[in-house]
């Protein structure tokens, strides 16, 4: 509102409509995994419901839910498919929206990423944070009062799987007991042996991003290079599963999944 769009364009018409699921054909980038990451994310959801062994905590009267929160890595709020945009498929996240409550007038405390991540674990804007820009490096603000300490605190189980909140340093928990966000922690000895991907000057950092030529903002569609349990997405949803299945059963917790 209030600005001006430049000349010969037109804005966008964004009409509400229900959500439908994305046709399984070629023209899906998820080929035909599309089905497998979808009974996936159920079976997530599905076992965050389905703790019947949760004990209230002591001198109250509800049980504690259990909380998941699912964190893409990032889009515009428009950028939907069920908000009517022209060209993206979104259908899991659809799904989310058609199924419970979207909030089509929220809006973040910042739209730079690393602020907004800050002011999701503090619950303060960005301007109580001291984080207002691209600052990788900066600490969160008051790590004894973030989201998953408090939760710890009062007897959650913490996990944050797949993309994280930016907290530096990398190793800092900020409360959760359990972090799992790099698909490759465990191989980079294997493809340090590939000549090809060694070349490339980031690759000691970002072997998953950098090593097949497409940094991490980039605009370009490429094939995945690597084995289909390395992907992001896959790691992130197959670890949160695994997780839920060894986790401990007579307590709630809180699971934090990022996708990129």
């Amino acid at each position: 509102e209030g600005g001006k769009l430049a000349e010969g364009r037109t804005a966008p018409t964004l009409v509400e409509r229900p959500y439908e699921r994305h046709p399984d054909d070629s023209d899906n980038p998820l080929g035909d995994k599309t089905d497998d990451i979808s009974t996936k994310l159920g079976q997530l959801i599905g076992r965050q419901t389905d703790n019947k062994t949760n004990d209230p905590p002591k001198n109250t009267s509800m049980p504690r839910p259990n909380l998941v929160l699912i964190v893409t890595d990032q889009q515009r709020g428009d950028c939907l498919g069920i908000a009517g945009h022209p060209e993206l498929q979104t259908p899991h996240l659809d799904f989310f929206a058609a199924s419970g409550a979207r909030f089509t007038s929220a809006f973040s405390e910042c739209p730079i990423c690393i602020p907004a991540r800050h002011t999701l674990m503090t619950g303060m804007a960005p301007d109580a944070t001291g984080c207002v820009g691209w600052a990788p490096r900066q600490r969160i603000a008051d790590p004894s009062s973030t989201l998953p300490e408090l939760l710890r605190k009062n007897g959650y189980q913490t996990a944050q799987i797949g993309r994280n909140m930016h907290q530096f340093p990398h190793f800092k928990r900020y409360g959760f007991e359990e972090i799992l966000d790099d698909p490759f922690a465990d191989v980079y000895s294997r493809f340090r042996s590939i000549p090809k991907l060694t070349q490339h000057p980031d690759f000691q950092e970002w072997p998953h991003w950098m090593a097949h030529g497409l940094g991490p903002n980039g605009v370009d569609a490429r094939a995945w290079p690597f084995d289909e349990e390395f992907h992001q997405t896959n790691f992130a949803v197959n670890k949160s599963l695994e997780w839920l299945d060894r986790r401990d059963r007579e307590t709630p917790f809180f699971l934090s999944l990022g996708f990129i």
